[in-house]
């Protein structure tokens, strides 16, 4: 399945990936290590859990839900 907001997700986690601060409490939340570009996206590609459009998805509403409500 095609992401339909690839232009937003994308780029969203790229930035989180970024900043450190943000990096750190993804990781700690989705119990992983993104120690590289490489990590995180072989970690995307994975595959959602069951009932979930895609791991990209749920990091991007992480942010918006979890990260940004600090």
């Amino acid at each position: 399945m095609e992401c339909e907001w690839e232009d937003i997700v994308i780029p969203m986690i790229y930035m989180i990936w970024h900043k450190l601060e943000v990096q750190l409490a993804g990781e700690e939340y989705f119990m992983v290590d993104w120690n590289d570009l490489e990590e995180l996206g072989s970690w995307l590609m994975i595959g959602p859990e069951d009932g979930h459009y895609s791991k990209g998805m749920n990091v991007l509403l992480w942010f918006v839900e979890v990260w940004q409500e600090k």
